[in-house]
């Protein structure tokens, strides 16, 4: 349905989000659909990473009612077993829906409308989730949140922004982790790579390298065992 859209759930797509507060914290995030799996003969997607969503969850899209929903296995919605419902997609604007998703009791569609995506005009519909915790999301046909901020109390404090994602191997906008800086404007006379710090980290290093000519750079991080992790410069550098 066009209302399934909004999040479209497809095994191996990724989302580059840039976060920021308001005490001047920036960093960005991966959001991952990992893989999809059968429960009580429904069909769940994995979806790590996701604003508004924790750190993973099991979501499916019930097109009988055009409900986003998230399993819990134990407390649920009405006319849902185990399941709540995240947001009701095909919601007109000023329509509201009442269930409790961890902090938030209800869900109401506060804007429709067209935006420039990554160049291409897409149809965008923003809901407000209100309750101890109050939070705005966006949905973007044909590609899914692409904004979310949240506020305890209100008004929000910190923001997330889709800055790039990947989807049926097809790449948009930026998924790079990190951010290039230029932090010196002397020109050196050979390749290097220095030390990150801090080592171990998490979720933020620093790697410096330089580069004596124009290159092709990429930088990867593997872990322990030699599987990449992820690229985080795959792109020309000018010296």
């Amino acid at each position: 349905t066009t209302s399934a859209k909004y999040f479209p759930l497809v095994v191996g797509s990724s989302y580059t989000y840039q976060y920021h507060n308001n005490f001047f914290q920036q960093s960005r995030s991966k959001a991952t659909i990992t893989k999809d799996t059968v429960i009580n003969e429904k069909r769940y997607f994995l979806c790590k990473g996701f604003p508004g969503l924790g750190t993973f969850a099991l979501v499916r899209y019930d097109s009988s009612r055009s409900n986003l929903l998230i399993y819990t296995g134990g407390s649920s919605c009405s006319n849902y077993s185990g399941e709540i419902i995240m947001d009701s997609l095909a919601m007109s604007v000023n329509n509201s829906i009442t269930c409790q998703y961890q902090a938030t009791y209800t869900r109401q569609c506060v804007s429709t409308g067209n935006q420039t995506i990554f160049g291409q005009s897409r149809q965008v519909k923003s809901f407000l989730h209100d309750g101890l915790v109050q939070s705005n999301v966006s949905y973007a046909q044909d590609i899914g949140i692409v904004s979310f901020c949240s506020g305890e109390p209100p008004p929000c404090q910190g923001f997330f922004y889709l800055i790039g994602f990947v989807m049926n191997g097809v790449v948009y906008g930026d998924t790079i982790l990190t951010g290039v800086q230029q932090s010196s404007t002397t020109v050196p006379d050979k390749f290097y790579l220095s030390q990150n710090y801090p080592n171990p980290f998490n979720p933020e290093t620093v790697i410096s390298f330089a580069v004596p000519k124009n290159s092709f750079v990429s930088l990867k991080i593997y872990n322990a065992l030699g599987a990449e992790i992820t690229a985080l410069i795959n792109e020309e550098i000018k010296s």
